[in-house]
């Protein structure tokens, strides 16, 4: 059944405005407790229409439109509730939420301090600052992350790789479970010519994620800067199932024919260990050498 409201006006010596207000606030509250939360808006705006500075109107409609996650409404009320009475606690409990809600963690904890200045050991008001604080201090780390990856990145692209290596040292120990690090840092190996350590680091990164194509194209290319040709032709067949490509398969035959060349051939003939048209990987796959900080898998 809809629910029942009063009549907009009353008889000459009749109830007064706040009255009414309050048989709205009333009705406002049953729906809510149905969940019905957008006729209890309309219901705490109808009140409103009769007593404008009504503060607990404005918080239980801020209530409502926490429920339904829109927190600027949420805030717009609850702040004209603290307007209205600023030693009320609840409106600035109301004023908390929703400014946790919008992700203004700092100021939520402020409007909860002031809500609970005089009843510190309030349960609520305790598991409340708890749950903030370690919020805020994930939000902290996130962006010392952020930071340090974006650093790394410019490390890198400044052919850097012992100081991009040793930012993303700091990034697996806080995350150890991140494939795209160990990824990244396999890079870095590479351009130092560490290539024990580049394939190491590869590993790593396919044993967290065992079907992404590029931690399997980071131990490929790592084993063959190498020259362990062999190893580099499996890892690049394994690429090649996940990644199925005519530039791969390409690739795999120019090293197979490497490996012929380095049986027949001494190396010490050849200046600087070079052989004449030894394909390099990173020749004519450019698009292969970009160096992405969080590559999705």
């Amino acid at each position: 059944d809809p629910t029942p409201v009063p009549p907009t006006g009353g008889m000459a010596g009749g109830p007064g405005p706040a009255f009414y207000a309050n048989q709205y606030k009333n009705y406002g509250n049953e729906a809510f407790k149905k969940g019905q939360y957008t006729v209890a808006i309309d219901l705490f705006t109808k009140g409103l229409q009769f007593e404008a500075t009504n503060h607990v109107l404005y918080s239980n409609r801020s209530a409502c439109h926490a429920h339904m996650r829109n927190w600027q409404k949420a805030l717009e009320d609850a702040n004209s509730c603290v307007k209205f009475n600023p030693d009320w606690p609840k409106g600035h409990v109301r004023r908390g939420a929703a400014l946790h809600g919008y992700g203004y963690l700092e100021k939520a904890l402020e409007a909860y301090h002031t809500a609970y200045k005089d009843d510190k050991e309030n349960q609520d008001y305790i598991l409340l600052v708890d749950e903030l604080t370690k919020q805020l201090a994930r939000q902290k780390k996130s962006e010392e992350t952020s930071e340090l990856r974006e650093k790394a990145k410019e490390q890198f692209g400044k052919e850097d790789y012992k100081g991009a290596g040793n930012l993303y040292k700091k990034l697996i120990e806080d995350d150890p479970d991140d494939p795209v690090l160990y990824s990244n840092r396999s890079a870095c190996w590479v351009g130092l010519q560490k290539y024990s350590k580049a394939v190491e680091d590869a590993e790593r990164a396919i044993a967290l994620s065992p079907n992404w194509a590029k931690a399997w194209r980071r131990k490929a290319v790592a084993y063959y800067e190498w020259k362990k040709f062999p190893e580099a032709i499996q890892a690049y067949k394994k690429l090649l199932e996940l990644e199925p490509s005519k530039d791969i398969e390409n690739l795999i035959q120019h090293i197979s024919n490497e490996q012929i060349m380095k049986n027949y051939c001494r190396e010490e003939l050849m200046p600087g260990g070079k052989r004449k048209g030894s394909f390099h990987y990173g020749s004519n796959k450019k698009a292969d050498d970009k160096f992405d900080m969080n590559e999705k898998f």
